[in-house]
């Protein structure tokens, strides 16, 4: 299925993307998400986190997209739900949250959507 392939290739587009400010603008990046390197070995564990974590995944998804893109989707799904139940659980320990946090959720919950309802119509297809 073309959407699905082309669905992918916008999720690997995004985590290369949300990589790089981590890697070359690290204290850009981190106000703009509301983090102080306030310790040692902040920034670095920031970069690792959110540069090389990130990048990782967008570069297993670029291999999925040779090989099973029904794999990536997977991925994509797997990583974007647990980013959303860690931001729910972390809401309803800490009771505030930012517009960033919001809007990261609104994504997060779009995107288990999208995927979840691709993986599940892919199937569909495959069966008929």
């Amino acid at each position: 299925m073309k959407i699905q392939k082309y669905t992918l290739i916008f999720y690997v587009a995004c985590f290369f993307l949300f990589s790089i400010p981590a890697f070359f603008f690290p204290d850009w990046f981190a106000f703009q998400l509301g983090y102080k390197f306030n310790r040692q070995g902040a920034l670095m564990e920031f970069m690792g986190a959110y540069g090389g974590l990130i990048l990782g995944i967008g570069i297993y998804l670029i291999y999925c997209l040779k090989n099973n893109i029904k794999a990536g989707l997977v991925c994509v799904l797997a990583v974007i739900a647990s980013l959303f139940m860690g931001r729910a659980i972390g809401y309803a320990v800490e009771q505030e949250i930012n517009n960033i946090q919001v809007t990261f959720l609104v994504i997060e919950l779009i995107t288990m959507f999208l995927i979840s309802g691709l993986l599940y119509f892919g199937s569909i297809q495959r069966e008929a």
